[in-house]
């Protein structure tokens, strides 16, 4: 009370309008109410929050991180390369099959001692037969040719192998197994059985006879060429 006296004397001493403790105390108080009115409160704050950062950490505040570089994915390791294949072993080549040499010319007649005169072409086992009959008087199917059709070939004498063949190779000529003619041209001609006719024989004692009969012509040609 003593210090508002004492403000309000100099108040008035220094000649301005008189102002009393209580006009303060009623101006305080509605103050306070205005600011209560309208949510005004006081706290505290640490000054130091106040003072702005330096300008250089405030640029790399406001700059974004730059983002990690995404790592470098290894590459995959490429597949190893395949062998090299060994190369294929060249086949050797074909040798050359040498041409079969020209047939000669038709012999002149009498190149061949005999020759043995079919109708047609024999069946497997009658030219058999006749290999072994050739084999037999010394000769082959190739030194003493069996001849089936074409040209009467150039032999000393000409076995005719059955009728049938008889009437194909010399038309009009009748001769029995076992018989002899003349052939023309300084040769000979004598019939005996077809092979073929003999294999078809319906017993055993047929076969053998017939056999029998076909040896007996060949023996005969053997002794005639001896003769010539």
């Amino acid at each position: 009370m003593e210090l508002a006296e004492e403000q309000s004397l100099r108040i008035q001493s220094s000649g301005e309008s008189l102002i009393t403790l209580e006009d303060i105390l009623d101006g305080l108080e509605e103050a306070l109410a205005l600011e209560r009115e309208l949510g005004a409160s006081a706290f505290e704050v640490d000054r130091a929050l106040l003072v702005a950062p330096p300008a250089a950490e405030k640029r790399e505040n406001q700059e974004r991180p730059e983002k990690p570089e995404k790592p470098e994915i290894p590459e995959e390791p490429g597949k190893p390369d395949k062998p090299e294949q060994p190369e294929k072993p060249k086949l050797p080549e074909k040798p050359e099959i040498p041409a079969e040499p020209e047939k000669p010319a038709s012999p002149v007649r009498g190149e061949y001692e005999f020759a043995f005169l079919a109708d047609g072409v024999l069946s497997p086992s009658a030219r058999v037969m006749m290999e072994k009959v050739a084999a037999y008087m010394g000769k082959t199917l190739e030194t003493a040719p069996l001849v089936c059709d074409g040209g009467l070939p150039h032999a000393k004498i000409h076995i005719v192998l059955g009728s049938t063949a008889l009437k194909k190779w010399f038309p009009g000529k009748r001769a029995a197994p076992g018989q002899w003619f003349d052939a023309g041209g300084g040769a000979e001609a004598v019939v005996t059985r077809s092979p073929d006719r003999v294999l078809k024989a319906t017993t055993k004692e047929t076969l053998l006879d017939l056999k029998k009969e076909m040896q007996a012509v060949f023996k005969t040609v053997l002794q005639r060429i001896k003769q010539k």
